[in-house]
């Protein structure tokens, strides 16, 4: 009897063992589940709040009255506002997404951080820098990693315009008190620094990479999530505008003149002059009229940023102040 007893004590301590493991098992998944529903949740918060962020700046480039297709500096001191310029340039071109400047709430990422944003110099809201139209490209680099341990990463483009950094989670090194809240170090990693192979997030030129990042060991190395404007998100739409308005400028000068402005020839349009040319019915946009004829002068900008070197302009014989000796066709046929 006593025997019975023990083997049945036996198996229902057994018994018990095996509900424990499976409960504990049960939890572990819970947990786990859990963890990840969360760390969803925060990865599509960055995403959208990267999104907003791209659309705000792409948005402000393309509408901007006084050199379309420039941005604002960035913000270095976590007030929301882009810096003034120090001379001809902004005083850093890495910093805060200058979140109020651009119109935005105060958006930040799953991590409950500010984004951070680097600019090209070349697009930088300033008349010193070169002009930005068609022929304008950015030149910051950005890597993207083939696996998990690639801390040198394949080159992406060379061409950025601007990155929008979401920093993530603090990492090994950086200590985000208030007297660093505004330095980059501290949010933002690089790899391999100095070397051919450096990849810095933390610099405004780069050479920047996305994330995540780890080591053999599989510990995180870099986490930050980056959203990338380049040429093409933002030319095209300013090149429709511009066709637009280049229109409605013709049309005003048609209807107080009953003649459209003289083209400028191909040859000699260059940076400063590119003249109407009463000899030829076709070449480039004029950026002034020709000697002698009606008053023509597209907006400043417009010449400032040398659009009139990106437009094919063509007219027919009855459209303009046609010169004698000088044949133009009647009509123009457009192919396609």
């Amino acid at each position: 009897m006593k025997n019975i007893l023990k083997q049945q004590g036996i198996a229902l301590l057994v018994f018990v063992t095996i509900l424990a493991t499976a409960a504990a098992a049960v939890t572990v998944t819970a947990l786990y589940r859990s963890s990840q529903n969360v760390q969803i949740s925060r990865d599509k918060i960055t995403a959208a709040a990267l999104a907003q962020a791209k659309e705000a700046l792409i948005g402000r480039a393309v509408t901007d009255e006084n050199r379309p297709g420039s941005l604002p500096c960035p913000d270095t001191n976590n007030d929301g506002t882009a810096e003034l310029f120090a001379g001809t340039n902004c005083p850093s071109y890495i910093g805060r997404l200058p979140w109020r400047t651009l119109g935005l709430p105060d958006i930040s990422d799953g991590s409950r951080e500010r984004l951070w944003y680097a600019l090209s110099n070349r697009f930088r809201d300033n008349a010193a820098a070169e002009p930005i139209n068609s022929d304008t490209l950015g030149n910051r680099p950005i890597y993207a990693p083939n696996s998990q341990y690639d801390q040198a990463g394949t080159l992406l483009t060379e061409q950025a315009i601007a990155v929008i950094f979401s920093a993530g989670d603090v990492l090994a090194g950086q200590n985000r008190i208030a007297a660093n809240i505004n330095n980059a170090n501290h949010y933002l990693e690089k790899l391999n620094c100095p070397g051919a192979s450096c990849r810095d997030n933390t610099a405004g030129t780069g050479p920047f990479i996305a994330g995540a990042l780890f080591d053999a060991n599989h510990n995180p190395l870099l986490n930050d999530q980056l959203l990338i404007i380049q040429t093409k998100d933002i030319i095209p739409t300013i090149e429709k505008r511009i066709t637009k308005e280049a229109n409605n400028w013709l049309q005003a000068y048609y209807s107080a003149n009953f003649y459209y402005p003289y083209p400028a020839e191909y040859t000699a349009c260059n940076h400063e002059h590119c003249t109407g040319n009463s000899s030829v019915c076709r070449g480039r946009f004029p950026r002034s009229e020709a000697s002698g004829s009606a008053n023509w002068s597209p907006p400043e900008w417009f010449r400032n940023n040398q659009w009139y070197r990106e437009i094919y302009y063509s007219v027919g014989a009855g459209s303009l102040q046609t010169p004698a000796g000088v044949t133009c066709a009647n009509t123009l046929a457009v192919a396609g």
